[in-house]
């Protein structure tokens, strides 16, 4: 639905009822291509009220399927891998025994997962779990009320303006739509992408400008508040563990910088921002193998900054795909 070529909405306010499916929806689609902000009449308000989800809970006042999780976990600790928690892909044998086994509903699989073995004491160590966001989307659906790639559509894109984002948890056919490839036995191949481990990580489809629209989201820390921006720019209490909810921050170069990154079959990305310079690096990739993202950023940083010391500060990501 896109007839606006010679229309702006630019600075006017656009109040949509019905927005989160079907004319409603793509009416509110048409109005952010054309420069309105949306405004929604069908949101639940208990959504932006404050203290609807406490961070150091455990999961299970909002999830009942993880009231086996160790007592001492946190949702803070789910969003900083510091829980400790099992994870889908990287459970010894959880894989293997349900990947295929046409289980697709993610509570029976949190509730099964929960009998397995803890990775370490929760609060005490770090390791990224991508299940650990899927256990947060569980939380989001629950507490929402509504499917999380809804509220996600709802309370993040459509206000963002990022007309080509959705979740992507079941392999939706999407025209022009980039195809993953690996690189096997010397020769590069197609591969398909793996949905039993994505969702609430990995599973956002948008183009790179929609990805610039978060990221400016980021930066002027539009949709929350300032009090919230700053937990997530808070790292954890492990000593040696640079994230904070989501997000890591490292120094670069000398410089502060904000940054996460994606990989899996097929695909890698990598997402940057240097918070005093203004500058920022977005990659993705559909070529799943090595580390060419980092040596990009590298070079990317070189020419701009005239580094000399190019390459001296690659650091490995995904270990065990490079």
């Amino acid at each position: 639905m896109k007839n606006f070529t010679n229309f702006s909405l630019e600075g006017k306010v656009a109040l949509v009822t019905g927005a989160s499916y079907g004319i409603g929806f793509a009416l509110a689609t048409a109005f952010a291509e054309a420069g309105a902000k949306i405004v929604f009449n069908d949101i639940k308000q208990e959504l932006v009220d404050k203290g609807l989800v406490d961070l150091d809970e455990h999961p299970k006042k909002y999830v009942p399927e993880m009231a086996k999780f160790d007592e001492r976990v946190t949702v803070r600790q789910m969003l900083q891998h510091t829980s400790g928690l099992p994870d889908y892909a990287q459970t010894p044998g959880f894989y293997d025994k349900y990947a295929k086994s046409g289980i697709i509903d993610h509570r029976k699989l949190t509730e099964i997962i929960t009998g397995y073995p803890m990775f370490f004491e929760p609060g005490k160590e770090a390791r990224y779990c991508t299940s650990n966001f899927t256990y947060v989307a569980l939380i989001i659906e629950n507490v929402s009320k509504m499917p999380y790639a809804e509220y996600m559509r709802q309370e993040v894109f459509l206000p963002l303006g990022m007309t080509t984002a959705y979740i992507d948890y079941d392999g939706k056919f999407i025209p022009n739509r980039a195809q993953g490839y690996e690189m096997r036995d010397g020769k590069i191949v197609r591969v398909n992408k793996e949905h039993f481990i994505m969702l609430g990580g990995g599973d956002i489809v948008a183009t790179v400008d929609d990805v610039y629209k978060l990221n400016e989201a980021i930066k002027h820390k539009k949709l929350i508040s300032e009090k919230s921006w700053q937990e997530i720019f808070t790292r954890s209490s492990v000593s040696y563990h640079t994230m904070g909810l989501g997000c890591n921050m490292t120094v670069w170069h000398g410089k502060n910088r904000i940054t996460h990154n994606g990989g899996h079959v097929g695909f890698r990305t990598l997402h940057v921002q240097l918070v005093d310079d203004d500058f920022d690096i977005i990659l993705l990739s559909n070529s799943g193998w090595g580390n060419a993202r980092d040596i990009l950023s590298e070079y990317i940083h070189e020419c701009f900054y005239s580094d000399s010391a190019v390459l001296s500060q690659v650091v490995e990501m995904d270990k065990g795909y490079v």
